[in-house]
């Protein structure tokens, strides 16, 4: 089998998938974002320098409870250092105006509004129009804002990389009922002085450093002594880098200044907070998810009819196994889709057949893929249903590239993939040669009935995803 054909049609699939084009650098504000029925706000600044296409960072900045968006933009500094560092920021408003963060203190929390569910559908609405990088979205937020840092960092721990906590501990009573996904970052900033949220506890309040232990516990630790001491005039910061999976866990200290003892922290003198939250964010990912396993699963059919022109060829294909019920992430009309159908005999031979997203439509709980001019490759037509997947290809109009003059075709395995999910068979069948002409002889391969192979088959050379 040859692959002459597979770079033209990749091309065909990347050009057909390419995404629709980002908002322009700027600030948009009072966006809407319906959620739980009730219309919210946000206001969106895409960094100044910003290319359109560079999947970017995004920075959750959260306001304390009685402000609104528009005075964390205006405090907080992130606005100015988004620009700087070429990271996206969005100011979200709270109801009543605050947040659910845990068992402090405000209207949101008496009316048990799901603020996590709301941080995590804004993500998702600012994504859907700007390329973010998933890998690098974080929270950060003062006061009330910072307590819904905390929970967000306990409780959306797979959408935020990491998280910087402005003027409050962890807000959830108790402490241990933090329990992340799993290990992440986490900075806490507060002021000795602060006379809202008392740094040394009280009542339902942990003690700053009662909440740095606990996140030490959270991401294993330890208990040696501190790596990192930043000291600048009255202000410190302590960081443990000795954590599980490469996070950190940091305390700053800061020294209070203006109105209630300094609780708006960002005041200080000794720090730019916008910088010292952006130092420590940005030096973290969420951990790449493993590659899912191949699936092995059992085949209905496979038919491949060569003849004495090229044109003449045909395939199809057919899958039919319970176990071929793709997870909720599958989307070939986001991400397209290829088969490969190779010998695994060591000879290298494949075919691979791209099935770009363009082509792909959803239809009740599947997908089906038409392409009737065959303008992205020989495939007309695919179907994918719970437990079922179909394919038909043929060479009328478009190369299709594999030969069957090899004995060793006597077995033949495919494969399916598309959105990181992989599906294989194996087929024992009869090569049929029809000699009666002689200089052109036809030649099919017929295999029905596989069963599901004990596993799928490492491959030297997979197909590309388009």
């Amino acid at each position: 089998m040859r692959t002459a054909a597979i770079r033209r049609f990749a091309l065909l699939a990347l050009l057909a998938s390419a995404p629709a084009s980002a908002l322009e650098p700027g600030d948009y504000v009072d966006r809407t974002l319906t959620f739980d029925g009730v219309e919210r706000l946000y206001d969106l600044r895409v960094p100044v320098g910003y290319d359109g296409a560079t999947p970017i960072p995004l920075v959750v900045d959260l306001h304390g409870r009685s402000s609104y968006k528009e005075q964390q933009k205006l405090i907080s500094g992130m606005a100015a250092h988004a620009d700087a560092e070429g990271f996206a920021v969005v100011w979200p408003n709270g109801e009543y105006p605050s947040w659910n963060a845990g068992w402090c203190c405000s209207e949101a929390v008496d009316e048990q509004v799901h603020d996590v569910a709301f941080l995590r559908t804004l993500v998702e609405a600012v994504a859907a129009e700007l390329p973010v990088d998933r890998a690098r979205v974080y929270a950060t937020g003062l006061s009330n804002g910072g307590a819904m840092t905390q929970r967000l960092a306990c409780e959306a721990a797979d959408v935020f990389a990491a998280a910087a906590a402005m003027a409050f501990p962890i807000g959830l009573l108790p402490i241990t009922s933090c329990v992340p996904s799993r290990p992440i970052a986490v900075l806490t900033v507060q002021t000795p002085t602060d006379e809202l949220v008392p740094f040394e506890g009280g009542g339902p309040f942990p003690s700053a450093q009662e909440s740095f232990a606990q996140w030490r516990a959270i991401d294993a630790c330890g208990d040696d002594a501190l790596e990192v001491e930043v000291v600048q005039g009255e202000s410190r910061c302590d960081y443990d880098t000795s954590c599980d999976a490469g996070v950190e866990v940091g305390l700053c200290t800061v020294a209070g200044a203006g109105i209630l003892g300094g609780h708006i922290v960002y005041l200080t003198p000794d720090f730019v907070l916008a910088e010292v939250a952006w130092d420590f964010l940005s030096r973290f990912s969420l951990p790449s998810a493993p590659p899912a396993l191949p699936v092995p699963v059992a085949g209905k059919k496979l038919s491949l009819k060569d003849g004495p022109a090229a044109s003449q060829r045909k395939l199809s294909l057919a899958l039919k196994d319970p176990a071929l019920a793709p997870g909720s992430g599958f989307d070939p009309t986001t991400d397209g889709a290829n088969v490969q159908i190779y010998n695994s005999n060591g000879s290298g031979e494949q075919l691979c057949l791209v099935l770009p997203a363009s082509g792909w439509k959803r239809k009740g709980a599947g997908f089906v893929y038409k392409d009737a001019k065959r303008l992205a490759g020989p495939c007309k037509t695919a179907r994918i249903a719970p437990g079922k997947l179909s394919l038909a290809c043929d060479a009328k109009r478009s190369a299709l590239d594999y030969s069957l003059d090899e004995p060793s075709q006597g077995s033949l395995s495919a494969r399916f993939e598309s959105s990181g999910e992989t599906f294989c068979t194996r087929f024992g069948g009869t090569l049929q040669k029809d000699q009666s002409t002689a200089a052109s002889p036809k030649a099919t391969f017929q295999a029905k009935a596989a069963p599901a192979p004990s596993a799928c088959e490492a491959l030297a050379s997979p197909c590309a995803v388009p």
